[in-house]
């Protein structure tokens, strides 16, 4: 993708399509909405008067212009009620205009950002998220399709009034073009269908990253995860032919002496349910079971493109979890790498199993912090639906933090308590604990689990995807599909921590 900053005339600048946004309230719309007006002989205001315009929220219309200004069509984008308005809405409302953009076919698209119509005018921040959510828009799978739809929008032209932001503003548009086709990256391994992305297939992405940015890439096969004492990894793992991968990739451009940020995916390529089988409908809705893992790999590509001067390591347990003769059974009592021991009440809560041993794990690389994603619970998916991921954690200002960050980046999180009641729920009469506490607070009982496998010194978070990992209508503003939750939300997260 191709981003131009620029400093033009509105009316003279030249390209297929100017996006106008507007407001419903006539006293809040933009001063170059009145400029481009008057330029069309009042055309925009002669369509808004007999109704066919009224700047509702996602509503679009297409003006063409026949030469009277440099672009060849105005596309009108309708902001709501600005008393309405909030951050959400510029994600979706960009959606949306990507959307329209890559459907009409246009190849690039003007958009001013100098004057500050929006309640949120901080302009560095506004031009990341414009160019990552058009690049967001402008993505679809269609590795498998015969006819392949042609990629569209090409170039993004920024109108800027003060040359010497643009320097700084160029470097902004360079994080949005990384952090967007970064989650587009993240959306194309969970897309991918699992005969295809096989545990070794994932480990082999991990490896092309490591071996692009000149980083660490280790993978462990599951006779090696079975010395390593992972029992509960492995116990899920041996069910599969397709053999069980540990990734763990290194990003090491941090001081020497600080200590790593740890992000740890749930990489179920498929999940079947093993013994205790899902039903058939929506099963093939499982290859996304691995979407912590992508989002992982996106958010480890990112920051490797942006040169960030962080240390992070990702940590992926990657398996099927499939019914055979030699899978694991209910009743079984496995022991993890932490010495604690396991009963398998439901091998359908496999994800939890797997994260045991990882985030046990991750405690060797003595971690500053550790965040886990998951598509873990459909508690989390009754919880909260599907435009919030469930976060809960063991410190409180970690909490907030990842939080804000998810407002800033559109991912947003909504906290879940973590007390110590439902602890009780996972008590076992043959183990230290057992993989499920029922149906009751599923989402916060799934937490509690994980959490007995975390250093309490340790500052962690737990996110649960599973209600945003993938969207199985498409909305006004994204396609269904991955949506590559957690890649937005991590980088968001990762850059205010270097600003402070």
């Amino acid at each position: 993708m191709k981003v131009r900053i620029v400093k033009e005339d509105i009316h003279t600048i030249k390209g297929e399509s100017l996006i106008i946004p507007s407001f419903e309230e006539k006293k809040n719309r933009p001063k170059f909405f009145d400029i481009i007006d008057k330029k069309l002989d009042n055309a925009i205001n002669k369509i808004i008067k007999k109704n066919y315009f009224k700047g509702k929220l996602h509503e679009i219309y297409l003006l063409p212009t026949y030469g009277k200004i440099g672009a060849e069509n105005v596309v009108l984008v309708g902001l709501g009620k600005k008393k309405e308005f909030s951050l959400q809405n510029i994600f979706q409302i960009l959606g949306t205009v990507g959307l329209y953009i890559k459907k009409i076919k246009f190849r690039n698209t003007i958009l001013p950002i100098y004057e500050p119509f929006l309640p949120y005018s901080a302009k560095k921040d506004l031009v990341k998220i414009f160019v990552q959510e058009l690049l967001y828009a402008k993505y679809s799978y269609n590795k498998y399709k015969s006819e392949k739809e042609k990629d569209g929008l090409e170039e993004i032209i920024l109108l800027n009034d003060n040359t010497r932001e643009i320097p700084a503003l160029k470097k902004e548009a360079k994080l949005g073009v990384t952090t967007g086709e970064s989650t587009n990256f993240a959306r194309e391994l969970s897309n991918a269908p699992s005969n295809e992305m096989t545990p070794a297939v994932l480990a082999g992405e991990a490896v092309k990253i490591s071996k692009k940015y000149g980083i660490k890439c280790t993978t462990f096969g599951l006779e090696q995860i079975k010395k390593m004492n992972m029992g509960a990894f492995y116990a899920v793992a041996k069910g599969s032919r397709n053999p069980a991968k540990l990734i763990v990739v290194k990003y090491n451009a941090g001081k020497r002496n600080q200590k790593p940020i740890i992000i740890v995916g749930k990489g179920i390529t498929f999940d079947s349910g093993g013994i205790s089988i899902k039903p058939g409908k929506d099963m093939d809705k499982m290859k996304y079971d691995m979407a912590g893992a992508a989002a992982v790999l996106g958010t480890i590509r990112a920051v490797a493109e942006m040169n960030l001067p962080v240390n992070i390591t990702g940590i992926i347990p990657a398996t099927e979890n499939l019914p055979s003769g030699n899978a694991y059974k209910p009743g079984d009592i496995l022991k993890t790498i932490s010495g604690k021991t396991i009963e398998v009440i439901n091998t359908d809560a496999e994800g939890r199993l797997i994260l045991a041993d990882a985030l046990a794990y991750a405690e060797k690389f003595n971690p500053s912090l550790i965040i886990d994603l998951a598509t873990l619970t459909g508690a989390c998916v009754v919880a909260l639906g599907y435009y919030a991921s469930g976060i809960i954690g063991n410190k409180k200002e970690l909490i907030e933090e990842i939080t804000k960050a998810g407002e800033y980046s559109g991912e947003r999180v909504w906290e879940l308590p973590l007390w110590k009641d439902y602890f009780n729920q996972i008590k076992s009469d043959n183990a230290d604990m057992k993989n499920t506490g029922g149906s009751p607070g599923g989402t916060i009982t799934a937490a509690a689990f994980l959490n007995n496998f975390i250093n309490e010194k340790i500052p962690w978070v737990h996110i649960d995807i599973a209600g945003t990992a993938w969207i199985e209508d498409s909305r006004p503003y994204i396609q269904k599909g991955a949506t590559g939750v957690g890649v937005k939300l991590l980088i968001q997260f990762i850059l205010s921590r270097l600003k402070k």
